[in-house]
């Protein structure tokens, strides 16, 4: 039952993040929840994540945090962004980890999948780790 319910969540989703508002729809559904993991992990943050999520140009911490993660995102629509906040979320990955490695990461990704190269379902991979170790040999020119 369970996995059916993630897999309707999953389309809905889908479906809603098409649109031109995904950062508002973004925010709605999950700044409060970011916020409160900002809070909770903010004290153990490096200057530099803190400095970066303050520096965007938004009025609120939730909409910073959310720009934050979107600026991860490389896709032209911001399709990963969702996974992106849902990894920090739900499977506790780091603010720290939300960088420019991570982004690189993304875009070999994209094209990977997009060759058909790898099964396109990033919904399937819950760390940043499996993420990297799924395009490594793309990395290292294996493939």
């Amino acid at each position: 039952m369970r996995d059916y319910l993630d897999l309707m969540e999953s389309h809905s989703y889908s479906i809603l993040l098409e649109s031109p508002q995904r950062a508002a729809w973004l925010l709605q559904n999950f700044g409060p929840k970011r916020e409160e993991a900002y809070q909770a992990v903010e004290p153990t943050l490096p200057a530099l994540v803190k400095t970066a999520i303050e520096g965007q140009e938004a009025a609120d911490l939730p909409s910073k945090i959310i720009a934050y993660i979107m600026a991860a995102d490389p896709t032209q629509q911001k399709a990963y962004s969702r996974w992106i906040a849902l990894r920090f979320l739900k499977d506790h990955q780091k603010l720290e980890d939300i960088n420019e490695q991570l982004r690189n990461n993304l875009t070999i990704f994209q094209r990977a999948a997009a060759a058909r190269r790898i099964p396109a379902n990033l919904d399937a991979i819950r760390t940043f780790a499996a993420l990297f170790e799924l395009i490594e040999p793309f990395v290292l020119g294996q493939r």
